[in-house]
């Protein structure tokens, strides 16, 4: 069984106008998991606007023409997650607080534009805004 991300669905239901869908996707439930072990260990010590923050970063990858079609692929992608490199994404213990917070971003994105971030500064994109010790850009 998957995830469905859901903002499409609700988006197209709640918007007036109609609207042509780029591309929906299904989240299976491995990839739910390795999304919450990605957000936990990438921003397990960050408030949590910082965690919605990397899923969005995540999810808006995915759904972005500019990097892979899959969770996996974009958490996998050479060079792009430090947790990938270090292994951390595969030792972290995800918190039910965490994975609350990728359930509710995969309903509502707080932001559906933000693609980058990082710890050292804006390097990416258009800076959007630091969030905890997080550079989050478009």
């Amino acid at each position: 069984m998957g995830f469905i991300i859901m903002f499409f669905v609700l988006f197209l239901y709640h918007d007036i106008t109609p609207t042509i869908v780029e591309k929906a996707y299904i989240m299976t439930a491995v990839e739910h998991d390795l999304l919450a072990r990605c957000v936990e260990a990438e921003a397990g010590n960050q408030e949590p606007e910082g965690k919605m923050l990397v899923t969005d970063v995540i999810i808006n990858r995915v759904l972005s023409s500019k990097f892979p079609d899959t969770v996996t692929e974009v958490i996998y992608q050479p060079f792009q997650f430090s947790v990938v490199d270090n292994g951390s994404i595969d030792q972290v213990k995800v918190t039910e607080l965490t994975r609350d917070i990728v359930d509710n971003e995969l309903f509502g994105r707080l932001n559906t534009d933000v693609l980058y971030f990082n710890s050292i500064g804006y390097m990416y994109g258009t800076p959007y805004k630091k969030v905890g010790a997080h550079y989050f850009s478009y």
